[in-house]
């Protein structure tokens, strides 16, 4: 987001909605919202992931 397109307050609440679009990150072992099987956690390049192994596989 570009913060001279934004007023005072404006960029932070257009920032916080893209939390809303997070599915799976950090919700290990809660259902998948699209398939309701459970979100697993791995390490990818030494890094966490959360994924759904059914919508996401590898």
């Amino acid at each position: 987001a570009n913060p001279e397109k934004y007023q005072a307050g404006e960029l932070e609440r257009v920032q916080n909605e893209y939390q809303n679009q997070l599915q799976v990150f950090q919700k290990g072992g809660e259902k998948c919202n699209r398939c309701s099987m459970p979100i697993i956690k791995i390490k990818v390049a030494g890094r966490s992931t959360h994924l759904c192994p059914n919508c996401q596989p590898l």
